[in-house]
């Protein structure tokens, strides 16, 4: 039996603590969310942009390339991922796929391999021996 949670004091130290960390997850003051992927992105491209009206005509033709190159390593990027994926895929289909062989189909069953067994020794025995 604790005395501790009987007591007023206990009750107001903790509605205060509990007042402290219902006020205090939020950000604190001056503390600013950290930018997400796309809003890298957006940035990029509004410097792109920017670029590409106020600068030169040498400028321009460099951003336009740069646009370019950087659309086909992304596409190159995607289609590599998904290639890849995709052939992992397909070996674990296929390595999961039950044979369909029957010689292998019957070399699991012990009974089937030690009638083969046999077969094989009385051939053996039957055949005539060769000079």
């Amino acid at each position: 039996m604790s005395i501790a949670f009987r007591s007023p004091a206990a009750w107001v130290c903790g509605g205060i603590l509990a007042a402290i960390f219902l006020v205090g997850p939020g950000p604190a003051c001056g503390q600013q969310p950290k930018p997400t992927t796309s809003d890298y992105l957006r940035n990029i491209n509004e410097q792109m942009t920017q670029a590409e009206r106020d600068g030169d005509p040498t400028t321009r033709r460099i951003t336009r390339y740069f646009r370019g190159w950087f659309v086909l390593a992304a596409v190159a990027t995607v289609v590599g991922v998904v290639l890849v994926v995709l052939k992992f895929g397909v070996l674990l289909l296929f390595r999961s796929a039950p044979t369909t062989d029957p010689e292998k189909l019957a070399a699991g069953d012990p009974w089937v391999r030690a009638y083969l067994a046999q077969k094989k020794a009385a051939e053996a025995a039957e055949a005539p021996p060769q000079p």
